[in-house]
């Protein structure tokens, strides 16, 4: 259990209130530990404790920490049960509302860590008339999760970073790692969005209570998917930073139309400080990446913290990966435009790659949710050919989404049928917001992932980021009067401008 999260002793507030009962047959008391079963006790079992949560900057926060026994396939009536946990915010105030879910991104991200952190004044302000369930989804945070495995395959200063070494160790690297699951009893296919889906129905029913959803990035792929397989449990949605069900893969060429808004947005910020325009940035890109497929530069890097730097032989794969990994937000956007115009420079300087040496360590490290959950969502044939006709002459190539397309030959058995891809319908009013300077997911992919939502609003934040929270005053409010019920129109909300630093 992570150490941040300790149960309360506290004998004001721990007194007795666990109970072992069924998932399907429970009603449960929000306001206390009272707790009363149905007829049926066929159901997984839950539990229910008293705990905190350890907010950075804040201190500790109580909460009711849940649970809950599930299928880790439920297509296989024998399949072992795994723990899903899930800590409860209880409102301040109480009210009719229905509790909303938090549903973090990566995959693999988890809601309790995500309260921890600096985004903790986004879960206060939604707890103040309303429940808030910080879902770790299976195999995340305080959930059951499979054991990481450290594969034998990894990197040396004699390996080049380039594309096709990257499959390559990868590949090797995913299949001992799926033989060492496998041995250790994981069911792979028990991994993936559309169980993560039934697990929200199972929480539903616990609470015998309908949800709403909040999911940015992957959460809002799982809240699109719930959307279509279990529309009943739902009352209203947030998605911020959408990937669609046919979007795990970026599309290469909208990667290139973001550098474009980019570029744009420095110069207006250079020109706000009195100072000259960037530099062309694609082109520098170009330059840079072109000299390290033709020099292959040595340079020292750090695969992990508290440890001497390595020596590795860039590839321009492992460039392009390193600038997908770094840009997410416009607050970042500046130090990579630097490291791009620096690696372009005459004197080339590759300073930047040395933070990014843990994507070329010694050994692979795979986490099985995070791995499996992006290949079972996979990509539909008619995408596939779209990325792989476009990143021959996109800047970042196909490298944002590594490593798919690149496994998805690898996925097997847990591979999501097609009809999953499919763009979801639903009249569940649903509120959209998309950055206009986010680098991973993209507005104009986000109205095509949402396009058959008849209830949709839509909130476009010009200069936004991926992380968009409170890149604007108005967002947090916005989300909070949807959520109670509230009806928005469609809107523009303008941020503020990157800073410009020149180096």
């Amino acid at each position: 259990m992570n150490n941040s999260i300790a149960k309360n002793t506290d004998q004001r507030t721990s007194f007795s209130c666990t109970k072992i009962l069924s998932v399907l047959a429970v009603t449960l008391s929000v306001a206390g530990c009272a707790v009363s079963p149905a007829e049926s006790s066929d159901g997984p079992e839950y539990e229910v404790t008293y705990s905190q949560l350890d907010v950075r900057g804040v201190g500790a926060i109580e909460g009711k920490e849940y649970t809950i026994m599930v299928p880790e396939n439920r297509a296989h009536k024998d399949s072992r049960l795994i723990a899903l946990r899930f800590v409860v915010l209880q409102a301040m105030q109480p009210s009719a509302l229905p509790p909303v879910v938090y549903l973090a991104g990566g995959p693999g991200g988890s809601a309790t860590g995500a309260a921890q952190s600096p985004r903790w004044p986004l879960f206060d302000a939604l707890r103040q008339n309303r429940d808030v369930i910080l879902l770790d989804q299976r195999g995340t945070g305080l959930s059951d999760a499979p054991p990481d495995c450290i594969s034998s395959i990894g990197w040396s200063e004699e390996d080049v970073t380039d594309r096709d070494t990257f499959i390559a160790k990868h590949q090797m690297a995913f299949r001992e790692c799926r033989d060492f699951w496998q041995e250790e009893g994981v069911d792979l296919s028990g991994y993936t969005t559309l169980e993560s889906t039934h697990d929200l129905a199972a929480i539903s029913k616990a609470l015998d209570t309908p949800l709403s959803l909040l999911g940015i990035s992957y959460g809002t792929h799982l809240g699109l998917a719930t959307m279509d397989e279990h529309p009943e449990i739902i009352d209203r949605v947030v998605l911020v930073s959408v990937e669609g069900l046919d979007q795990t893969v970026k599309l290469p060429a909208r990667t290139d139309a973001y550098f474009e808004r980019l570029q744009s947005a420095l110069n207006q910020g250079a020109a706000d400080q009195d100072f000259p325009p960037y530099p062309d940035l694609a082109e520098a890109l170009r330059i840079g990446l072109e000299r390290i497929e033709r020099d292959r530069p040595v340079i020292d890097v750090f695969v992990a913290r508290n440890q001497p730097p390595v020596k590795r032989t860039l590839g321009a794969f492992a460039v392009q990966r390193a600038i997908s990994f770094a840009l997410s937000d416009p607050d970042r956007a500046t130090d990579v435009a630097n490291g791009i115009l620096a690696m372009a420079a005459e004197t080339p300087d590759y300073s930047l790659m040395a933070r990014f040496g843990f994507l070329m360590p010694d050994q692979i490290e795979l986490r099985a949710m995070p791995t499996i959950m992006d290949m079972a969502s996979g990509i539909s044939p008619e995408r596939n050919a779209l990325v792989s006709g476009q990143s021959p002459v996109a800047l970042l190539g196909d490298a944002p989404n590594f490593p798919m397309p690149h496994l998805a030959n690898e996925s097997g058995s847990f591979r999501l049928p097609d009809e999953f891809r499919e763009t979801p319908s639903s009249d569940v009013p649903t509120l959209v917001l998309s950055g206009t300077l986010d680098a991973r997911t993209y507005p104009e992919a986000a109205l095509e992932a949402t396009a058959g939502l008849t209830e949709r609003t839509m909130i476009t934040v010009e200069n936004g980021g991926h992380n968009l929270f409170f890149d604007h005053p108005d967002i947090v409010p916005d989300i909070i009067m949807f959520l109670a019920g509230e009806n928005l129109e469609d809107k523009v909300l303008i941020a503020d401008l990157p800073k410009a630093s020149r180096k």
